[in-house]
């Protein structure tokens, strides 16, 4: 076969049929071999959703899809309605949840849909109503994944689900969690041998009605080479797949995303919903670009409305201030002292922390509560910090210093004003995002200049200058909430940048080795997060708190694992990996990556990681010793 006489899409085609094939037997052989171990046979494997009615009825009859269906019966086809008079959010909310489900009706035969909302319009209601509506319509459609960037937003969409659901177990038995912190099984519960291998088998081949899960996992399904990646390709066949926030993952690949996502969506009847409040238009990227349906046909009538546009005022007064910090801490101070809720977003962690530590050594004993976030919080502390804030009251002031962990649809509830050190114009907006959000009052985000973009973002388009804040014309894109105009120009760059590429780096030479099923060539273009080779694992021994009031000890933790490590042959192996996964959704939260190339102490090490004895008696007490940790190993403690 000549594979030069292939275009990207037929090499496409031969690489889905090969690791279809290949999910297929490695699925068959171990059902089979679960089947004979247990003598009997083994009858779901494909984890459908049996019944869409009984989900669509509870969905419908929700507090807000009730209110949905009365504002469609009451005003939804009212010819003579003004939207640009309305101050209920919530309408615009109903207007835009009908609008895509009207559109979506009208092309039930296509594959591709793009859903480009605000933020805080209600893009998961509307999520979950399309999800549904296509597998009430379309034949053979019987699956639905919800993938989300990060684990902090899987966790917190499944408390969205459950809370749409009302908590039926009817219901909530049909959602699972698919990701690296989420235990196979539930800890306490006891499990036969036979349970132990269903549980692992589920897990390993997404056998779920409705999963929820990251954009890194999905992605190892469609193109990892480790030795559990792609067995559960087959079961993206006739499925929903919701993709949330996918610009938020370097665009040097999004061609790469696009031109994949168009050729499995129409040979494994998939439907992809790809939505986001900043939703670049992908499909200019290929060659055939008018292939993916917008659900919002007119998103002026969004965008461009003041309860969208107008919640947020802009400010750039500290773009050009040379000495940052003094300025926003004074502006900082004198917000807080007016009883505000401020957030502060740094581009770098290091930045964050610093100013975390300069803040707090000038405010002096004033009884204001100040809050660091970053990448290295773990899940207990990230929910305990934004539960305090949206439970606080109004007028109570409350400061938090922030990397780019809050952008990605975080729920904050209730800040007033935000401070942000510029990168891309859609960051940018996701940030804006977290102010001010139920529009009740005046919001005000001040954007100013401290790290060096081009640095931490390196080979992305967007953060070349003239796509940033430091340009006027985009200031004025970001105010008009044009991002349509914002993306044709990074698409244009995108476009520049893959002509210029080497012939060995080139988009024809990378799917010339699609065509010839390269899949380290595939998996290492594919792969959303590059490898930090000069990274490692740190296990820090304290007690945590959880939000349930449940402590952790973490040394009883380590040696849980310790046992399980030292000791496989005690268990069957399903028992073995479901054990272990419980004993690692715990580890988590005692667990950071480190900068290997500084040397620190560490008590034992098992594996690749690194276990630090006593971290908190170590600390208590003595600032200068524990800052100088931290410096070494590169987290904040």
């Amino acid at each position: 076969m000549r594979f030069e006489a292939l275009n990207a899409e037929e090499g496409i085609v031969y690489y889905a049929y090969e690791r279809l094939i290949y999910s297929l037997l490695v699925a068959s052989d171990y059902y089979a071999t679960s089947e004979f171990n247990h003598n009997r046979i083994i009858t779901d494997f494909h984890g459908n959703v049996e019944n869409i009615n009984i989900i669509r009825s509870v969905f419908r009859n929700t507090y807000i899809n009730r209110s949905i269906e009365e504002y469609r019966k009451s005003k939804y086809y009212d010819s003579e309605k003004c939207l640009d008079r309305v101050k209920d959010i919530n309408d615009l909310r109903n207007e835009l949840y009908l609008d895509a489900e009207g559109e979506l009706l009208k092309h039930l035969n296509d594959n591709l849909f793009y859903l480009e909302a605000p933020t805080g319009s209600g893009k998961s209601n509307v999520a979950f109503n399309l999800s549904f509506h296509l597998i009430e319509h379309c034949k053979d459609i019987n699956k639905i994944m919800y993938i989300y960037p990060f684990n902090t937003l899987v966790e917190q969409n499944l408390k969205s689900i459950e809370k749409v659901f009302g908590h039926n177990e009817d219901i909530m038995v049909n959602v699972s969690v698919v990701n690296s912190v989420t235990p196979i099984i539930k800890e306490g519960d006891i499990y036969s041998y036979e349970e132990y291998e269903k549980a692992l088998l589920d897990r390993q081949f997404f056998n779920y009605p409705i999963t929820l899960s990251t954009h890194v996992t999905f992605f190892d399904l469609l193109f990892g080479i480790n030795k559990e990646s792609g067995l559960a390709f087959y079961q993206i066949c006739n499925s929903v797949i919701v993709l949330d926030e996918i610009q938020s993952y370097k665009n040097s690949i999004w061609t790469e995303i696009i031109t994949f996502l168009k050729v499995f969506s129409k040979i494994l009847n998939m439907k992809v919903i790809i939505m986001s409040a900043t939703l670049p238009d992908l499909d200019l990227l290929t060659e055939k670009n008018k292939e993916t349906v917008k659900l919002i046909i007119d998103r002026s009538k969004y965008f461009r409305h003041p309860l969208f546009k107008d919640r947020v005022e802009l400010n750039y007064d500290l773009l050009n201030v040379s000495d940052i910090f003094e300025e926003l801490y004074r502006k900082i101070y004198y917000f807080l002292e007016c009883g505000k809720k401020v957030l502060v977003e740094f581009i770098t962690k290091k930045s964050a922390i610093n100013f975390y530590r300069y803040f707090i050594e000038n405010v002096g004993d004033k009884n204001h509560a100040i809050e660091l976030m970053t990448g290295d919080d773990n899940n207990a502390e990230r929910e305990r910090i934004i539960s305090e804030i949206n439970n606080s009251k109004e007028g109570q002031a409350f400061l938090l210093i922030s990397t780019q962990v809050l952008e990605a649809g975080v729920d904050l509830d209730n800040m007033d004003i935000g401070f942000k050190d510029i990168s891309k114009l859609d960051s940018e907006e996701q940030f804006m995002g977290r102010i001010n959000r139920s529009n009740k009052k005046a919001g005000i985000v001040y954007f100013f200049r401290y790290d060096n973009a081009k640095a931490v973002y390196k080979k992305d388009a967007r953060i070349n200058d003239e796509l940033t804040l430091k340009s006027e014309s985009m200031r004025t894109l970001l105010q008009e909430k044009r991002f349509d105009e914002y993306y044709h120009k990074v698409m244009e760059m995108i476009r520049g940048q893959n002509n210029s590429l080497s012939k060995d780096k080139s988009i024809n030479e990378f799917f010339l080795q699609v065509m010839k099923l390269n899949a380290p060539k595939i998996s290492e273009r594919m792969k959303l997060i590059d490898d930090d080779e000069w990274c490692c694992t740190v296990f820090l021994n304290r007690k945590i708190t959880l939000i349930n009031g449940e402590i952790l000890v973490g040394e009883e933790i380590w040696n849980e694992y310790k046992q399980l490590m030292t000791s496989k042959g005690n268990y069957g192996y399903a028992e073995w990996r479901a054990r272990l996964s419980i004993v690692k959704s715990k580890m988590s939260y005692f667990t950071y990556q480190v900068n290997r190339s500084n040397p620190f102490p560490y008590t034992e090490q098992l594996g690749e990681i690194f276990f630090i004895s006593d971290a908190d008696q170590y600390f208590e007490g003595n600032k200068f010793i524990r800052e100088k940790f931290e410096k070494q190993i590169g987290i904040f403690i």
